[in-house]
């Protein structure tokens, strides 16, 4: 029976999603507890969910063609996810961020999206538009790059696998 290969792809990245889902409702109570107001913005948080679903899946596409033929890469990649997750200001205040690698912050499509997901959930505001057009394209790119780049290679995985 055929199964399409990049199904192995969507299907982590949706399983993925579905416990995102999940802690959300871990998010909702502590919002309760805390008494933060449900606002009506809550309801625009999807788009910028939906634009990061989109993102992990070119990401995710670009990344398995390249551990087919890098295994290395899988580690490398949880070591730059790692490094990621500590250079955007998630845990730390945006302020501390020295002047001149502001640049990395204001370019970077994923903190972008998690400011617009601040702005709905904590701040009950709307995001601005230009992160969500930015980070948009973004993910487009990426999704495209990682399609074009999954099926030039998918061929050969079975060589390498």
């Amino acid at each position: 029976m055929y199964v399409p290969k990049y199904i192995y792809v969507i299907s982590a990245v949706i399983s993925n999603f579905i416990t995102y889902v999940l802690s959300l409702s871990v998010l909702f109570g502590i919002m309760f507890v805390l008494n933060v107001k449900f606002t009506v913005f809550i309801l625009f948080a999807s788009l910028p969910i939906l634009i990061l679903i989109v993102m992990t899946i070119g990401a995710g596409l670009i990344m398995a063609t390249i551990n087919v033929f890098f295994r290395d890469m899988q580690h490398l990649y949880g070591v730059f996810c790692t490094m990621l997750m500590y250079a955007m200001p998630i845990f730390y205040p945006a302020d501390i961020v020295p002047p001149r690698f502001k640049i990395f912050q204001i370019y970077n499509p994923l903190l972008q999206i998690i400011n617009a997901l601040r702005d709905c959930f904590l701040y009950g505001k709307l995001y601005e538009p230009f992160s969500i057009y930015y980070s948009a394209i973004c993910a487009v790119i990426l999704f495209v790059i990682g399609l074009l780049l999954f099926y030039k290679y998918q061929d050969k995985f079975i060589l390498y696998v």
